[in-house]
């Protein structure tokens, strides 16, 4: 008796016991699981690598520049030296003397296309006008000079000034043609003047004058061919 009375003691404490503990646990599951969950953390937009470029009034655009306009370079031109202290009003000298030689008559290849006009001889105390007037071909080779003056603008090529400087001016004179240049012919003509002027009035009052005919050189059919031994 004593045992089953001691038996349902221990029964009677185990119940106790669980059941104490059931009413400590029970509370807090039940908080466990009505606690409201912390909200995630919003994640916050990552700085971008690239810099935003921003423009600013006045900066300049970024668009190319428009191209520069083609350049165009001007014709050479030659100033001549003339003396402006002298006032005086060009005129020609009737009684100047002047010595002009040049060769009538220039012989070149048939198929030349250029003739070099050589050589002239040309000399005078006084200040000269020379007028060139080339027919069936153009001027060429004239050197530059800087105390003379010179106009091309018109059918004749006027140059005037001290008679030495004309004649080295006319050392590599060339007449040029677009095929062959036989058939052409220069006319030149000399005024002495008393002051360097290109007025093309005074060509018709030469003191003295020249015409150059360029012509082929003959080939005649009877030509006799030597043989010529090669050793």
């Amino acid at each position: 008796m004593n045992n089953r009375t001691s038996a349902k003691a221990q029964r009677a404490a185990i119940a106790i016991v669980i059941a104490l503990a059931v009413a400590k646990v029970l509370p807090a599951i039940a908080d466990s699981l009505n606690q409201t969950p912390a909200p995630a953390p919003s994640a916050s937009a990552a700085p971008s690598d690239s810099p935003t470029v921003t423009s600013t009034p006045g900066s300049p655009s970024a668009s190319p520049s428009p191209s520069a306009p083609p350049v165009t370079y001007p014709s050479a031109t030659i100033t001549y030296k003339m003396d402006m202290s002298d006032t005086s009003t060009p005129t020609v000298l009737e009684t100047g003397t002047v010595v002009l030689h040049v060769p009538s008559q220039i012989k070149v290849d048939p198929r030349a296309a250029s003739a070099a006009i050589s050589p002239i001889t040309l000399a005078s105390s006084h200040k000269l006008l020379l007028c060139l007037t080339p027919t069936g071909a153009q001027l060429s080779g004239l050197g530059v000079s800087s105390d003379l003056i010179v106009d091309s603008s018109g059918q004749s090529t006027l140059l005037s000034g001290e008679a030495s400087s004309l004649a080295s001016v006319l050392a590599g004179l060339k007449l040029v043609a677009g095929t062959h240049v036989s058939g052409a012919s220069l006319e030149i003509k000399a005024i002495a003047v008393s002051k360097a002027n290109t007025n093309p009035d005074f060509c018709s009052q030469p003191n003295s004058e020249a015409q150059v005919r360029v012509s082929a050189f003959g080939l005649d059919l009877n030509t006799v061919k030597v043989p010529v031994p090669l050793k």
